[in-house]
C-alpha cells in the first residue's frame, strides 16, 4: 500500500483489462517479473492473478530469513524465457512487455505486445517485428 501511495509502483489499467479479458476468454495467464516472487505475488493479486501463476526471482530462505542468493533461474532477460519454459513447459502464445529487459520473452512468444514502451529501441524493434504497441493509459 505504501508503494502505491508514494507512486513507486502503479497499477496499469491497460494490463488489468488485458489480463481479465484473457482469463475470461479461457487463456492461461502468467506474470513474469524480475522482482522477487513474494512482492510480485502480492501486487499481482490487484490484477486478479493467482499466486501459483507468478514467476519471479525466488530467494533462498534459511531459518525463515530471505538470503541474498537465488533459488532457480534469474528472471531477467533470457532468464524470463528459461523460467517460463521450466514452469509452464512451453513458450507463450502472447507476451507483453514494456522494457528492453523483456525483449527475449517477447521474441520467444508467437505474438508480442509492447506497452508504452519505456525505451525507444523497444518501440523500433516492435515496429520492425510487427508486434502490437499499446500506449500507456493516461493516469488521472
Amino acid at each position: 500500500e505504501a508503494a502505491l501511495a508514494s507512486g513507486a509502483v502503479q497499477v496499469r489499467p491497460e494490463m488489468q483489462d488485458l489480463m481479465a479479458l484473457a482469463r475470461e476468454l479461457g487463456w492461461e495467464v502468467w506474470v513474469v517479473s524480475a522482482s522477487v516472487t513474494p512482492v510480485v505475488e502480492a501486487f499481482s493479486a490487484r490484477y486478479g492473478q493467482d499466486a501459483h501463476q507468478v514467476i519471479g526471482m525466488d530467494l533462498v530462505v534459511e531459518k525463515g530469513t530471505y538470503q541474498p542468493r537465488l533459488l532457480g533461474p534469474a528472471t531477467y532477460r533470457k532468464g524470463k524465457v528459461d523460467a517460463i519454459l521450466e514452469r509452464v513447459g512451453r513458450a507463450p502464445d502472447l507476451a507483453a512487455g514494456d522494457t528492453l529487459t523483456d525483449l527475449e520473452m517477447l521474441e520467444s512468444a508467437r505474438h508480442g505486445l509492447v506497452i508504452g514502451p519505456r525505451h525507444e529501441e523497444l518501440r523500433r524493434l516492435a515496429v520492425t517485428r510487427g508486434w502490437a504497441i499499446q500506449p500507456e493509459f493516461e493516469r488521472s
